[in-house]
């Protein structure tokens, strides 16, 4: 199956670090108990194995070929991402999650191998985020426009390619540069001052090819995945086995992720954990944000799920789909369209990363929005829950649905919960100060891609000032009225 079919674009866009979803799947049933097994290495097909090792180049844990070949460097490197992203060695359900990062990855800037005839070689190339520049010297020069990748590729006699590696040495400013020196190819990998620099030449159909590649150190898992699929002669697409292991996996995870259960919090315009009391309001008011061009808002459903008016910023608006599962809702407002839209990080939060909190709190008390600023204080939410993650930022009644924002003004989260005072205190005998929640931003993708809600995933680029990050969030976050 190609990547560039209706099924893969479908999935592109989740990019779920599944954690312990035991919470809303039947652990008891067989079909669903087998995503916390063991990984069954020797069930993954070559088609399978080569996908998993672009994902994890991407993820900038692998640093081999991309060969369908799972030797000690293949299981090494999904033990360190198991390790890295969920503290617990593989289980099928990370391949799972590893799948879909990838996914999304490929499908944001269409990568896919191609081969260049003129110079005897396959790479994995972005065909949907290139901008082909200026040529330099006997180069042609291409920029992948989502990241800060850059792709030279020249053709030249055996003493032209050893100049471009000793160019490449020349720039490992006190970094003990990777090479190899083979009849027939050449590697330089090294690290300087100006960032990351691959350099690899081969001598196919009577001459040298060198093929340059150059990223910041943000963009190693990138260069890494170009490098890794770099080969003389035309080879396969990157594709995974239909009905294979993986894909069984992969549709497994989805089938969880699609299931609707009760919500850890109820409650609609009470944004507080800890509470089983009724709704009583028959009005309420909430935050979302505008996730597209065409006027769609992200918000929770304990804020939109049971109204039977909604207006955004005073105009009327309609449900599009919720999920009690995730404290998820998608509203659209034909008023928002063609205006200012959020877009999304490409990985999750970090702990103790900075964020902002926009939102409308106490909106009877107070008029405009209000932003607060934190850090990310934990990566689960109320006893271990993995959907949420726990914030420092302050939130009030009224801050339920709105953007999370990191420090590049990309989406990581979607306000939902705080704690509630009274219930910890009770419950411990001490009082809680400033433990609040988020819808993990991973969560949130995964909920609009199964809706087929369109997003933009973002790239940090320059850092916006606290002026300009809260005209940003100014920009993209609506007050709701549920009525």
């Amino acid at each position: 199956m190609r990547l560039a079919n209706s099924a893969i674009i479908l999935i592109a866009l989740l990019t779920l670090f599944a954690g312990t979803l035991r919470a809303t799947a039947d652990i008891n049933d067989p079909k669903y108990a087998g995503l916390f097994e063991p990984i069954q290495q020797q069930r993954l097909t070559s088609d399978d194995k080569r996908f998993l090792q672009l994902a994890l180049a991407f993820e900038n844990k692998y640093l081999g070929l991309l060969d369908g070949q799972w030797g000690a460097g293949s299981r090494k490197a999904l033990s360190r991402y198991s390790y890295h992203q969920f503290d617990a060695a593989p289980v099928n359900i990370h391949l799972a999650a590893l799948f879909l990062s990838a996914a999304t990855r490929i499908a944001d800037s269409g990568w896919d191998m191609i081969y260049l005839d003129t110079y005897g070689l396959s790479l994995l190339f972005p065909l949907d985020a290139y901008q082909r520049d200026a040529d330099s010297g006997t180069f042609q020069n291409w920029s992948h426009t989502n990241s800060s990748l850059a792709i030279a590729a020249g053709r030249s006699d055996f003493a032209g390619a050893k100049a471009y590696h000793a160019y490449g040495l020349d720039k490992a400013a006190g970094y003990t540069p990777y090479t190899v020196r083979r009849e027939r190819t050449w590697i330089t990998s090294t690290r300087g001052g100006d960032g990351l620099l691959y350099v690899r030449s081969d001598y196919v159909n009577r001459g040298w090819t060198t093929i340059i590649l150059s990223a910041t150190p943000a963009d190693q898992g990138i260069l890494n995945a170009v490098a890794a699929s770099l080969g003389t002669g035309r080879r396969d697409p990157i594709r995974f086995s239909r009905d294979g292991y993986l894909d069984h996996i992969v549709t497994l995870f989805l089938e969880i992720a699609d299931e609707d259960t009760t919500p850890p919090q109820t409650g609609r315009d009470t944004p507080s954990i800890g509470t089983a009391k009724p709704e009583t309001s028959h009005a309420s008011s909430g935050t979302g944000f505008v996730v597209n061009d065409r006027g769609d808002v992200l918000t929770n459903a304990h804020v939109a799920g049971d109204c039977k008016h909604i207006m955004v910023d005073g105009t009327p608006a309609q449900m599009v789909a919720q999920s009690k599962v995730f404290d998820l809702a998608v509203i659209n407002a034909p008023d928002k369209s063609g205006g200012a839209h959020a877009r999304f990080a490409s990985a999750p939060a970090q702990l103790n990363s900075d964020v902002l909190v926009a939102g409308f709190p106490l909106s009877d008390l107070l008029e405009g929005l209000n932003v607060t600023r934190g850090v990310v204080s934990s990566l689960k939410g109320v006893r271990g829950d993995s959907f949420n993650m726990q914030i420092s930022a302050a939130v009030q009644a009224g801050n339920s649905g709105g953007p999370l924002l990191d420090s590049a003004g990309l989406i990581v989260g979607v306000v939902v919960a705080k704690l509630r005072q009274d219930f910890v205190q009770e419950a411990t005998g001490s009082v809680p100060e400033n433990v609040n929640f988020a819808v993990r931003g991973e969560i949130a993708k995964l909920f609009l891609a199964q809706n087929s809600v369109p997003i933009t995933i973002g790239t940090p680029t320059t850092r916006p000032t606290p002026v300009e990050l809260g005209a940003h969030a100014s920009d993209i976050t609506v007050f709701i009225e549920c009525r």
